[in-house]
């Protein structure tokens, strides 16, 4: 009988044992698949990217020098994406290419955080206007420079299944049918209207600055072609209603308080910060970015992405 027992027990302690052997093993293998689907998931959000780069280029989009996004292309924006990219799409005026950057999000807050930064940009300064373009279901986000026409960057929109951020203020490039079209109503309607300035000399997103040099120079009693000239960017060859020495006290004076005043005093003295007033006046962008010390968080980032000048 005793023998039975001994027998029984043993038994009983070898089946506890196989049974926890078993449970172990079913542990390690669902948390190894937990961790494989983990690092499937961040693989294929990496991939997701590069699918939708490599689309760009089958659709025949230019891509050119796609790399991954470093802190300094990030500048001051969000840095919470998971993935991003950043390529050049078209060639400037000075032969360099103006980029476009595409992110990926773990959440759609980060995702509207990172786009606000952008929007918010455009809204303080023309001069740092971009387009954005979202998917929040697959939580992407598409940034484009500003001086990119509206046409090109709806084509990478739609390429990559995004939905273009609403403006009222586009740089958009025509075909060469409807810019034909154009051309020939402009030149059945100069007859009767004025022709306004064309925006040779400061880039389409200043069009604003070139709208206010037209203006004034109407206000001071010059003709249409004389305030056209003016807009674009020649020296005034009217003679102004108002004494030149006033004139130019004034531009001395606004000189002193850009360097002066506080960037909000400046802007509630004069209606725009120091770098718009000097860019105004017949200063380089360039040159007034990095001569102005008081400058808004746009034409900060601008100075970074544009021309190299450090904060």
């Amino acid at each position: 009988m005793k023998k039975f027992n001994i027998v029984l027990l043993v038994c009983s302690v070898l089946v506890l044992s196989a049974c926890s052997t078993n449970k172990k093993a079913e542990s390690t293998d669902s948390t190894r698949a937990k961790l494989t689907t983990s690092s499937s998931r961040q693989k294929k959000a990496t991939e997701n990217l590069e699918a939708i780069i490599n689309k760009f280029k089958i659709d025949g989009l230019t891509v050119e020098a796609s790399k991954s996004m470093t802190k300094d292309d990030f500048g001051m924006a969000p840095m919470s994406a998971k993935e991003a990219y950043i390529f050049g799409i078209q060639k400037d005026d000075e032969n360099e290419y103006m980029n476009a950057r595409i992110f990926s999000f773990d959440n759609t807050k980060d995702l509207n955080k990172t786009k606000t930064y952008y929007d918010d940009l455009g809204k303080e300064s023309a001069i740092a206007f971009s387009y954005t373009a979202t998917n929040e279901k697959k939580k992407i986000l598409m940034q484009f420079n500003g001086d990119l026409s509206q046409d090109l960057v709806q084509k990478y929109v739609d390429s990559a299944g995004l939905t273009l951020t609403h403006t009222n203020f586009t740089n958009t490039t025509h075909s060469s049918t409807s810019s034909t079209t154009d051309s020939n109503n402009a030149s059945v309607n100069n007859s009767t209207q004025p022709s306004m300035p064309q925006g040779t000399g400061y880039g389409d997103h200043n069009a604003n600055i070139r709208d206010a040099r037209y203006q004034e120079a109407i206000e001071k009693g010059a003709t249409e072609q004389e305030a056209s000239d003016f807009a674009n960017g020649s020296a005034p060859t009217y003679s102004p209603q108002t004494p030149e020495p006033a004139v130019e006290n004034q531009q001395s004076s606004a000189q002193q308080d850009a360097d002066n005043l506080s960037l909000t005093d400046f802007v509630n003295k004069y209606g725009m910060s120091p770098v718009a007033w000097k860019v105004r006046n017949g200063m380089s962008e360039e040159e007034a970015l990095r001569t102005t010390t008081h400058k808004t968080s746009g034409e900060v980032q601008l100075g970074i992405s544009k021309y190299g000048i450090q904060p």
